[in-house]
């Protein structure tokens, strides 16, 4: 927010347009001076939400608010029932949240926080009761290949019933409309499905590294982190190229990917204070 956000809009992007004569000092000072640093977190910004629902959690714990695990024996993984109740209590929630039509906040879309909540809250528990080892992987597999297909096909009809190919799709993204409705639905199914389809399937199959796997998680964090300045920069060399659309899509994903993971090897993961973040 105050140095990869400010420099990446100044000197690659190019997009802080003030009356010149001007400097990157005299922008920096003015950013924060007038607050717009407050949404310069970038893809960031779920990092930060992490940070608060981490923080909350810790006031929580501290407060002594949330119940101690289990002595004896903790409970099993939430059954089927109890997963459809989830998934509809995510939808309800998540639906009466976006009829409200909240704002953006810290560059962060509030009428989708009740489904990151309620999956921060799953995650703690969890974590907390031993559940990831415990979860059956023929139920999740069922949940993939029953909920997705359906899935897709529920929401190929609610874009069609619903208006979206005739520029009405403003009443899928929040309000008192079925659309809405609907939709909160769809995703909180798929939501659940490929949580606990995923977990299993690499709990089971790929849960080991070998050279390339290490490199590209030891790295993952870092390009998370500094990919924004690598691909503004290679999309403004690529914008006066005459090539079709998806072929520079192409190329551009292949640079910002290669030229991201190694410059985090090089560079960003051997400075030593971000050796210690990164």
């Amino acid at each position: 927010m105050f140095v990869l956000g400010p420099l990446t809009e100044y000197y690659v992007a190019h997009s802080w347009t003030s009356t010149k004569p001007t400097s990157m000092a005299n922008e920096w000072i003015k950013h924060i001076h007038n607050g717009e640093f407050l949404q310069e977190n970038g893809p960031l910004w779920f990092c930060l939400a992490l940070l608060i629902f981490s923080l909350a959690y810790v006031a929580l714990r501290a407060g002594h608010l949330t119940a101690a695990p289990d002595s004896d024996v903790d409970p099993p993984p939430p059954g089927t029932g109890r997963l459809v109740g989830f998934a509809l209590a995510m939808a309800t929630v998540t639906f009466l949240v976006r009829a409200a039509r909240p704002p953006t906040f810290l560059n962060m879309h509030l009428g989708d926080f009740a489904q990151y909540i309620f999956l921060f809250t799953a995650g703690i528990l969890a974590a907390r009761r031993g559940w990831l080892p415990k979860l059956r992987y023929s139920s999740g597999i069922r949940w993939l290949t029953v909920v997705l297909p359906i899935g897709f096909a529920a929401w190929l009809s609610i874009l069609l019933a619903g208006g979206s190919l005739k520029a009405n799709d403003h009443a899928h993204f929040g309000g008192w409309h079925w659309q809405a409705a609907a939709i909160c639905v769809w995703e909180s199914f798929t939501c659940v499905a490929l949580c606990f389809g995923l977990l299993v399937i690499f709990r089971e199959n790929f849960n080991s590294q070998g050279r390339l796997a290490k490199f590209l998680s030891d790295n993952a964090f870092s390009v998370y982190v500094f990919h924004p300045p690598i691909v503004i920069f290679a999309a403004r060399m690529l914008h006066g190229v005459f090539w079709p659309p998806l072929i520079k899509f192409v190329v551009l994903t292949a640079i910002g990917v290669v030229v991201s993971f190694t410059l985090s090897a090089a560079l960003f993961r051997r400075i030593p204070l971000l050796r210690r973040i990164l």
